[in-house]
């Protein structure tokens, strides 16, 4: 898959993660951003004078949406590092660099890829169509955007959801083994609404490294959200075998209560293997946790369904010493030795 196919979309897309602090040469907290390779955002080109300032406008804030989508991949040239770059060339700042040139500026600096565009008046605003290569010449992909009423210079297409998915989803095939990429995207497609995509971000991450517990936990959120729960405790439990130091409460808690709410499940209906699956992570819980009145809760509901009167009532004693102030519990566990 070509690289050059994900700026195109993703320089117009919204940001996705925390924005950037200002990127200044040489700074120690910028250096692991410095050791990046590098992508140059060029100013729009545009024929007419008088519109040089709103394309300069424009080059900021596609620098600026770059450097939020692809943070911790590439290293974006921050407006003032172009100047800087153009000084050094003889260009004066904030040049406006035909696309041909752009290009010869780009390999002076070694920018691994580069975004052109080209900016043209378009009614009562501007339109920009963008392309973005690669250092090795690649033929590159091209994205045209019109300026939408009432929409600043250096916002356009902002907030486009489903930009941003495609170039996310294009950006995990360019970089499958980035997990914090991976992560990111996970994150952005549940935000958006968007759980079967996410989903498929987590199995295609478990399918390159089958041995990252992290991937097993993503793709239960996900079938959380897609209410399939069995899915849910699949991956959890595949998330335990592939690593048990994760079981922490946390992992309890979510196993416990998608195990739970499976049962629950009409369609399909819940089985006999679901309910002894729940009864089995009751039981580990209170082993582990002895104190945790959730997870004793859980295992008296476990019992309780299975018919263990007198594991109920023994539960029943372990959650009244937990939590002497609720006698709830004995009362409960007298009622089923009365039925």
């Amino acid at each position: 898959m070509s690289l050059v196919r994900v700026a195109t979309v993703v320089v117009f897309g919204a940001a996705v993660v925390a924005p950037l602090d200002a990127q200044v040469p040489r700074r120690p907290r910028e250096q692991q951003v410095a050791n990046l390779p590098r992508l140059l955002v060029a100013t729009p080109y545009v024929s007419a004078g008088a519109d040089s300032a709103p394309a300069v406008q424009v080059g900021i804030g596609m620098r600026e949406r770059m450097s939020k989508i692809v943070e911790g991949n590439f290293n974006v040239l921050t407006s003032e590092q172009m100047n800087e770059a153009l000084k050094q060339y003889g260009y004066p700042a904030n040049a406006i660099l035909s696309p041909a040139l752009a290009t010869t500026l780009a390999k002076s600096v070694q920018a691994r890829l580069l975004v052109s565009s080209q900016m043209n008046k378009s009614g009562n605003g501007y339109s920009v169509v963008a392309r973005l290569v690669g250092s090795n010449d690649e033929a590159g992909s091209v994205v045209s955007v019109a300026q939408t009423a009432g929409q600043g210079l250096n916002d356009f297409g902002g907030n486009d959801t489903a930009n941003v998915i495609a170039a996310l989803r294009e950006m995990l095939r360019i970089a499958p083994t980035n997990q914090k990429l991976r992560e990111q995207a996970f994150r952005y497609f549940l935000n958006a609404e968007k759980p079967q995509i996410a989903k498929e971000v987590a199995d295609s991450g478990i399918k390159i490294d089958p041995y990252n517990a992290d991937f097993y936990d993503l793709k239960s959120n996900a079938c959380a959200f897609l209410s399939d729960f069995r899915c849910s405790v699949d991956a959890l439990e595949q998330s335990y075998s592939v690593d048990s130091t994760k079981a922490d409460t946390l992992f309890v808690t979510k196993i416990l209560a998608f195990s739970e709410q499976r049962l629950a499940d009409t369609n399909p209906r819940a089985t006999a293997a679901d309910t002894a699956r729940y009864v089995k992570w009751a039981q580990f819980g209170s082993k582990k946790y002895p104190n945790s009145v959730p997870a004793l809760q859980a295992l008296s509901k476990a019992y309780g369904m299975t018919g263990q009167v007198d594991s109920t009532i023994a539960v029943a004693q372990r959650l009244v010493a937990a939590n002497p102030q609720d006698v709830t519990p004995l009362l409960a566990a007298a009622q089923t030795l009365i039925n």
